[in-house]
């Protein structure tokens, strides 16, 4: 793997696909190591049986993507590291945080695919009961996630895959509005793509871009695995509201000793 960049705020890699490869995969890291360190490059272990080229990109600072400086840099960065990237077939992927940059990356970089699981557009304070450990130079709030629809690409295949966490749901709800819904699996754990790599079923999603799969090809792969909710885009609204009907997230619901990132995702359904 070689390395593109790897400044104080970003490092982005590549590993470079067979001669023939017509595709490329950019995975966004996520914030599963905020609070304990620097965020690492995520999806390479599980694709690295594809022949296609894979670009890493992780946010050091993060920010959710959301700083404007750093994002210029990430997409002047993908697109000089593979000179026929216009021309390619393009896959975004990522989890949590790094599920949301890879939908707002997904009309900048032409994708023909979007795989987001557990998207995640903040990690805030009322969320958590406390300040939050780190300082992101722009954190996106909750209230400011209507920037997300001009995001949409068509002919873009959005697949955003929640599971049965009420925090997870919540920010599926506001962003799957804009992208065709989402598919809520019913198990209680945010980083949910793990049990989808687990059984097979991420690499049979993988494979079947590799074919030009449709959205609803891909839905149906993960359906074939594991019971699971379609919630449809005219439905996002109506499941939001139900959310904050049963919760009140402007108020600090429990402060959090020690701050750590697997406790407190371990816990988060109990208090939401």
């Amino acid at each position: 793997m070689q390395i593109i960049i790897d400044s104080d705020r970003l490092r982005i890699s590549i590993a470079k696909g067979s001669s023939n490869t017509n595709t490329a995969l950019i995975a966004f890291s996520g914030a599963a190591l905020l609070f304990g360190g620097v965020p690492q490059e995520e999806f390479f272990r599980s694709t690295e049986h594809l022949g296609m080229t894979r670009i890493f990109v992780v946010d050091k600072s993060v920010s959710f993507y959301s700083n404007s400086a750093t994002n210029a840099e990430i997409l002047s960065n993908i697109v000089g590291a593979i000179p026929q990237f216009r021309d390619m077939t393009i896959i975004c992927l990522g989890v949590s945080a790094g599920g949301l940059g890879a939908i707002l990356f997904s009309k900048a970089l032409s994708a023909d695919y979007c795989l987001a699981f557990s998207p995640q557009f903040t990690v805030h304070p009322s969320q958590f009961g406390g300040p939050v450990v780190y300082s992101p130079s722009e954190l996106v709030e909750t209230s400011d996630i209507d920037h997300c629809g001009s995001f949409v690409r068509d002919g873009c295949n959005y697949v955003i895959v929640t599971g049965a966490l009420s925090a997870d749901i919540l920010h599926a709800s506001r962003i799957g509005a804009y992208y065709g819904g989402f598919l809520s699996l019913g198990i209680h754990d945010h980083r949910i793509v793990g049990y989808l790599i687990g059984s097979g079923t991420f690499r049979a999603m993988l494979d079947a871009t590799s074919r030009h799969a449709s959205r609803s090809q891909l839905i149906q792969i993960i359906a074939d695995s594991f019971p699971c909710r379609l919630i449809d885009w005219q439905c996002c609204s109506a499941t939001e509201k139900l959310m904050k009907s049963r919760h009140d997230l402007s108020v600090p619901l429990r402060s959090i000793e020690p701050r750590d990132a697997a406790w407190i995702l371990m816990h988060m359904d109990e208090w939401l």
